[in-house]
């Protein structure tokens, strides 16, 4: 059994202490995220299974309140009772109390009851995902009456968003809508809800008149880790060891996507070929694909083939029969404390290595990334995928990781180029 670290923190190390994770012993752990929100959380075992209660924001919970709030949550676990459960129940009861006494349930009851309904159908990510977002920014309508929230309410929460965090204000107003939705359904006996009412986050005729839609030919950027610090996330991923860690080592060996990389299954592999296969249905280009594999990535199949257990899909995650989840993947980064990095953003990090360090000619970069080069008449007549030279390229992306000699790292100089086929 692993040694329960002791209480090594201050009131002055939890306002001062950088993003991640830092234990107080016995369990108790501050979370600083990268934007700097603390809050504290609680991890524990219980019935063979490992859990982590939320107890509250640095803002609103002191350091001694959060030591208390672990004590009490020590205490239920040592009666085999789970601190977690236990809160659900309670808040349930009071929420129904409240109900009763006041009307319509807040917003935030109604978000609490919506995602414990819906959290044993989601990834560990997803819902991770949901509760983070719903926590940071709808503190303004969590103790307003759901069918008392109007369009302002949205407007107040969204409009910040909108254009500097776009695709999280996308996400949010997707989750209020559907949170509100699900309160407006369960509103079937008490008639809390006026029968004309109409969801203030839908988008249809209603915020789409006040934020439009995405301006025309403007891309969605993914944020890329430069070159230069991917050698250091790969050590940082390694020292961790986990499923989710290696999944994503190979999406950067590989640059697949993370669709494909996630939902890689076991009959696409030929090991003694040194090949990855990915079916036209798994593209995006509805085009089967072929990925030569460097020595790293056939280890990472080899270990992840010992944990296996049999499961159809190389990068299993804890629900049966499904993947590792997108949101875990970039959850990950987040736990590590990497703002300027996501899943699908490596592949621009191999490219600009590809470009500027390796000069490894645009066509074989392109095809490791698996997108189409040149005019639809230019695609009919160049019939090859140009493996062997993609593998060269991708053997020399896994060399750079590795830290080798950088005379080994650039197999295509200018010579290289002038003498390819």
């Amino acid at each position: 059994m692993a040694k329960q670290l002791k209480e090594k923190l201050s009131d002055r190390k939890v306002r001062t202490a950088g993003p991640g994770r830092h234990g107080d012993g016995k369990g108790l752990w501050l979370n600083v995220s990268p934007t700097g929100s603390r809050t504290w959380e609680f991890r524990f075992q219980i019935a063979n299974r490992s859990r982590t209660m939320f107890l509250g924001n640095l803002d609103n919970v002191s350091l001694a309140q959060a030591r208390d709030l672990a004590e009490d949550a020590r205490r239920l676990v040592k009666r085999k009772i789970d601190p977690i459960e236990q809160r659900k129940e309670e808040q349930a009861a009071e929420a129904a109390s409240k109900a009763r006494e006041t009307g319509a349930p807040t917003f935030g009851e109604a978000a609490s009851e919506f995602i414990q309904r819906r959290r044993d159908g989601w990834s560990a990510g997803n819902l991770r995902e949901w509760v983070r977002t719903i926590r940071d920014y709808c503190q303004p309508i969590a103790d307003k009456p759901t069918n008392k929230i109007d369009a302002a309410d949205i407007y107040a929460i969204l409009d910040p968003l909108w254009h500097s965090k776009n695709e999280t204000a996308i996400r949010l107003r997707y989750r209020i809508e559907k949170i509100l939705s699900a309160a407006r359904s369960s509103d079937s006996r008490n008639h809390f809800f006026d029968a004309n009412w109409v969801n203030p986050a839908r988008w249809r005729d209603h915020l789409a008149n006040h934020y439009g839609s995405r301006p025309k030919g403007e891309p969605k950027r993914h944020p890329a880790m430069p070159y230069e610090e991917i050698p250091a996330l790969i050590e940082q991923l390694r020292e961790r060891g986990t499923s989710l860690a290696l999944c994503q080592e190979f999406l950067i060996l590989t640059c697949a996507r993370t669709e494909e990389g996630r939902g890689a299954r076991w009959e696409e592999f030929d090991l003694a070929a040194r090949l990855w296969t990915i079916p036209a249905s798994r593209m995006k280009a509805r085009k089967t694909h072929r990925v030569p594999l460097s020595d790293r990535a056939i280890a990472i199949l080899e270990e992840m083939r010992a944990r296996s257990d049999g499961r159809p899909f190389v990068f299993a995650g804890q629900a049966r029969g499904k993947p590792v989840g997108a949101s875990s993947l970039r959850w990950q980064l987040v736990d590590m404390g990497i703002a300027n990095a996501s899943p699908h953003g490596f592949r621009s990090s191999f490219k600009v290595w590809a470009t500027e360090i390796a000069r490894i000619p645009d066509d074989v970069s392109e095809g490791c990334l698996a997108h189409q080069v040149g005019t639809a008449v230019q695609r009919a007549y160049q019939r090859s995928d140009i493996l062997d030279r993609r593998r060269e390229a991708l053997d020399a992306w896994a060399r750079y990781i590795e830290r080798q000699p950088a005379q080994n790292v650039l197999p295509f100089g200018p010579r290289a180029s002038a003498s390819a086929p």
